[in-house]
């Protein structure tokens, strides 16, 4: 009886609901620094050890529904993961498009470097490129995207929570432009909290190696630059990035070896600022 009230209600579930994908991955590493000699095992990237539920439903007439709740933890000591900290939730929204673009409510990145970020880990300032600190996320907010128009999409973001919310109100333009293997992207925002300047970000993919940077300008002045490349050889990836800022600079270098397709073994160090970093880790998606 179990087993088929069980089935019944799965069968019920998913005739009324949208169609579902559960993702997510976790990273853990072993890293030490200049600070502190000893060996510490401790969470991966911000990024990767997280879990995400999308739903996707066709509404007809071109129109469709997604959502996403995207969840990050600490895989070293089971806390949350989440920017603010205490927060376990990075991103969730729900975006309704069609051949208008797309309009999306509720919470995410205001101004993502993802694509022109060597090493993809906008949470770890010891090897984030520039530009990283416009990248926080924000609650509350109405966005639109355009289509995409020879290889032109704007987008447009403002947060409308200013009573309960009032420290992270943000408001975000920002133009990306492909074409074969370039991208590039513009955005300027404000925030409350303090966050207000622009960012230029572009990249190349040669196919032997891809070439990224970003330029984050403060509206007070403060300049912060970062240059980066990604060298695949076989399951190898070699990665190199330089980050120069007004008040201090750091290089970061590493290797990551793909296991599968899914799992990837890496080490990584970077020097400047406080103190140099070491780190060897393991990381997977599902």
């Amino acid at each position: 009886k179990k087993t088929l009230v069980a089935i019944a209600a799965l069968a019920v579930v998913s005739a009324a609901s949208a169609e579902v994908t559960l993702s997510g991955g976790m990273a853990l590493e072993l890293s030490n620094s200049t600070a502190s000699e000893e060996m510490q095992l401790n969470n991966g990237d911000a990024a990767a050890t997280n879990l995400t539920v999308t739903a996707k439903e066709n509404l007809g007439g071109g129109l469709t529904l997604a959502t996403q709740i995207n969840m990050r933890m600490n895989a070293a000591n089971g806390t949350d993961g989440g920017n603010p900290a205490g927060s376990l939730t990075q991103n969730a929204n729900m975006s309704l498009a069609g051949a208008f673009g797309s309009l999306t409510l509720g919470r995410w990145q205001i101004a993502s470097p993802a694509g022109f970020d060597a090493f993809g880990r906008y949470g770890n300032t010891a090897y984030a490129a520039a530009g990283s600190a416009s990248s926080t996320r924000v609650s509350s907010q109405v966005g639109y995207s355009s289509p995409v128009f020879s290889g032109f999409k704007v987008s447009l973001a403002s947060s409308v929570d200013g009573v309960n919310n009032a420290a992270r109100e943000a408001t975000l333009a920002r133009v990306d432009y492909s074409v074969g293997k370039f991208a590039a992207a513009y955005a300027t925002y404000d925030t409350t909290a303090g966050l207000n300047g622009k960012d230029i970000m572009a990249s190349y993919d040669f196919g032997m190696a891809k070439i990224m940077g970003v330029q984050d300008t403060s509206t007070t002045g403060v300049r912060n630059t970062s240059v980066g490349v990604r060298v695949p050889y076989g399951a190898f990836t070699l990665i190199a990035q330089a980050q120069q800022g007004d008040s201090d600079s750091n290089t970061a270098m590493g290797i990551d070896y793909a296991m599968s397709k899914a799992t990837t073994v890496y080490a990584a160090s970077n020097s400047g600022g406080a103190h140099n970093q070491y780190r060897f880790g393991l990381r997977t998606a599902f």
